[in-house]
């Protein structure tokens, strides 16, 4: 039972790190909006495959350790608050599932960014599986950032993954704070990710929508 505990455990990490590199690239034509549907479809599936191998985790253990963290308590008041402001809304159906295609800020968007947190805090256990995260997330971050920066300079792609200039500026800008740190860690790389980041954020971030 212990191996197929770990065996679940380890194809959940993978699960991780495939999703933290995807999110930010993946797109389909599969719906009328590219980018954003596809980038939903993506964490709902991760989120399902992760509630998954989190029960059969259980089920192999026949125990869970919860893990706490000083964002526990803001994530899910942030949560409730969602909540309630989606059954007063006088649109609830928009509310709950987002103006279609766009997703983003309706109910179940949030829903699945509070379980993707607790479900990362869950299954990532150590300060080397952190910092792996970390690195593949600032490695899609210097693609996308690199193809920002083709499809403002009007540079053909082989691939169109940028839908929207705001959206992968503001990706990038949160991700700042990690690339910032490899200025301390690896001084040389920092530097060149960080320039990276910043020409993009800056060009593409100021570019009329």
């Amino acid at each position: 039972m212990k191996t197929a505990s770990t065996f679940v455990s380890q194809i959940s990490i993978l699960v991780i790190y495939a999703l933290v590199i995807l999110l930010p690239l993946v797109f389909t034509t599969l719906t009328s909006e590219y980018y954003d549907s596809a980038k939903f479809f993506l964490l709902s599936i991760a989120v399902l495959v992760l509630l998954i191998f989190l029960g059969l985790k259980f089920l192999t253990e026949g125990k869970m350790e919860i893990r706490k963290t000083s964002l526990d308590l803001l994530l899910v008041s942030f949560l409730a608050v969602a909540l309630v402001s989606t059954l007063i809304s006088p649109s609830r159906l928009i509310a709950l599932f987002g103006l279609m295609p766009k997703l983003y800020g309706s109910f179940f968007y949030v829903l699945e960014i509070t379980l993707l947190y607790f479900l990362v805090n869950f299954n990532l256990k150590n300060l080397k599986q952190i910092n792996l995260l970390t690195h593949l997330m600032l490695g899609s971050g210097v693609i996308l950032a690199v193809f920002s920066l083709l499809t403002y300079f009007k540079t053909p792609v082989p691939i169109p993954l940028i839908g929207s200039f705001a959206s992968s500026a503001v990706y990038l800008a949160l991700i700042l704070p990690f690339s910032l740190r490899l200025l301390f860690t690896q001084p040389i790389l920092g530097v060149l990710v960080n320039l990276i980041f910043a020409s993009s954020i800056v060009l593409t971030g100021s570019y009329p929508a």
